[in-house]
């Protein structure tokens, strides 16, 4: 039942884009997001990036909320977005957009997926349909999922293929560029130490102890069990920050009055500039944690469990940081506390990361520019 009511949705969307199909594309370029309801810092940098050379854009980024309301502010949402789109030589996508996907594009456009993440260590798209977690194949196939990418944005090989799998593509569609980000993170302007400042005004304590920022994934089944990692942290030599996942809608504030920073005005890129170390698990942050150098520590208590229902591109008990592995709450403070072997950092990153790491929004501005004009 679920499969026709895509199709007789997929065929309604189809049927309006005729009125949007007759618009003439032109040199400029759409990007789109469902990740937040305000430009991401990817989305940021490389529209600003573009607009300084230039070339005309358009910016749509929109979450899909689960109520009415949120239903029809979403379908107005996708009028606007295919026209963009149908204006537009070049569409670039931070995620799966609908109507990317589900449409025909014109013969002269070409879409960038720039992926939201700068790898994938857990399984996603059509590397986990019908895992547990993962999406089913009969959705999946009727929603077109990640159908029409020309290119692929991947900053290495070993990541390529992940891609490659989870995308469906050949690896021919496989962009070497890293992500805007990469350049924020590297960042050490004066912009830069100014919010470093700010930070330090409003957490005195960041100045004075250890950093640990702890990056947890994304959980489907509800709020973090961190209980016991909380109420066992030292506070007294270390500073512990949780930036939860932004779908994360758990009330964390027991564990601020425990003695942890749980922030919420900066970004966990921002966090990756001032902290020490970085406890994750299955996220992505361990790569860009790497570009920084920064001490990586994988904390996965439930990791039977989540390779049962995600899935896993990356086991790091087979990583050059493996020993910094930890199936434990007494394991992580332990190995928090014992030298670090930064050696192993860098062999994690040169196998994920292979490619040069310098001006990453302007080579891919570069990038789209030569599409405009093909």
């Amino acid at each position: 039942m679920i499969k026709i009511l895509i199709r007789l949705a997929v065929i309604v969307l189809r049927f309006i884009n005729l009125f949007f199909r007759p618009v003439s594309t032109k040199a400029k370029v759409t990007i789109i997001s469902r990740q937040a309801d305000e430009p991401t810092l990817d989305i940021r940098l490389l529209n600003d990036c573009l607009q300084r050379n230039g070339i005309k854009t358009a910016v749509l980024t929109k979450t899909l909320k689960k109520t009415p309301a949120g239903a029809a502010s979403y379908c107005i949402q996708l009028l606007r977005q295919m026209y963009h789109i149908a204006s537009s030589r070049v569409v670039v996508i931070d995620g799966y957009c609908i109507l990317v996907s589900v449409l025909p594009k014109k013969k002269d456009q070409k879409v960038i997926q720039m992926w939201h993440a700068l790898g994938a260590i857990k399984k996603f798209g059509w590397q986990n349909i019908d895992n547990p977690d993962g999406h089913g194949k009969v959705v999946s196939e009727a929603m077109s999922m990640h159908r029409n990418y020309d290119y692929v944005l991947t900053p290495g090989s070993v990541t390529g293929k992940f891609f490659a799998e989870a995308f469906k593509i050949t690896e021919d569609k496989l962009v070497y560029c890293g992500l805007p980000r990469i350049d924020f993170l590297k960042d050490t302007s004066d912009d830069a130490e100014a919010v470093k400042y700010r930070m330090e005004t409003e957490y005195p304590d960041i100045s004075s102890k250890t950093n640990v920022l702890y990056v947890p994934t994304f959980r489907k089944n509800g709020e973090l069990g961190i209980e016991n990692l909380v109420c066992g942290f030292d506070f007294s030599e270390f500073n512990l920050i949780i930036k939860k996942h932004f779908l994360d809608k758990g009330d964390y504030s027991w564990a601020e009055k425990a003695g942890a920073i749980v922030d919420t005005d900066y970004s966990s890129m921002e966090w990756l500039r001032v902290c020490d170390k970085v406890v994750t698990d299955y996220s992505a942050i361990a790569f860009e944690a790497a570009i920084l150098d920064r001490e990586i520590y994988i904390y996965e208590p439930d990791s039977e469990m989540y390779e049962n229902n995600v899935g896993l591109n990356v086991d790091m008990h087979n990583e050059a940081i493996s020993d910094y592995v930890c199936g434990s709450e007494e394991e992580l403070f332990m190995k928090l506390r014992i030298s670090y072997d930064k050696n192993t950092v860098t062999a994690f990153r040169n196998k994920y990361i292979d490619i040069p790491l310098d001006n990453c929004t302007q080579q891919l501005c570069d990038f789209i520019s030569a599409l405009l004009v093909m």
